[in-house]
């Protein structure tokens, strides 16, 4: 099966991320305004800031400009994951037990597809997500899109 050109740029740009110390938490190749962008969002221990993101750029671009994999015209941008950041991978999920997430499956699932609540915990590649009363087993496989869902209430209560 051939890759996509997303799953080939992450081939590329991993070994050079975990080079510098970051971890590639989600790409997209998107056109907007008629301009194609190709965004990938990083992290590392203690956050990402403004001076990581440029060297990563700078890194990152050179090995894809060499590698010819994109045949039109694009622009690259690299940023932090931010608040509500995605979640693709299991360690993720792990590192977030206890914050809100929101979650969309491939198919139904105990009659739906999303699912927004609390991260109770990760356990046999199951998320299991509190919704008020109910605990959902959410299979990781079953994954489809997810995020951390910060909510914020400036001094309002809950």
């Amino acid at each position: 099966m051939e890759k996509t050109l997303l799953q080939q740029v992450e081939d590329l740009v991993n070994p050079v991320l975990g080079y510098l110390g970051f971890r590639l938490i989600e790409r997209e190749f998107v056109c907007e305004s008629g301009e194609w962008k190709l965004r990938l969002y990083i992290d590392k221990e203690g956050g990402v800031n403004i001076d990581d993101c440029s060297k990563v750029s700078r890194a990152v671009g050179d090995v894809i400009e060499v590698e010819d994999l994109i045949d039109r015209p694009y622009a690259l941008e690299v940023s932090s994951p931010g608040i509500n950041r995605p979640l693709r991978y299991l360690e993720d999920f792990e590192s977030h037990v206890g914050k809100v997430v929101k979650v969309k499956t491939k198919e139904k699932l105990n009659g739906r597809a999303k699912f927004k609540g609390e991260l109770e915990k990760v356990e046999n590649d199951t998320l299991f997500i509190r919704i008020d009363d109910e605990v959902y087993n959410v299979p990781y496989r079953e994954l489809l899109k997810a995020n951390v869902e910060e909510d914020f209430h400036f001094g309002k209560q809950k």
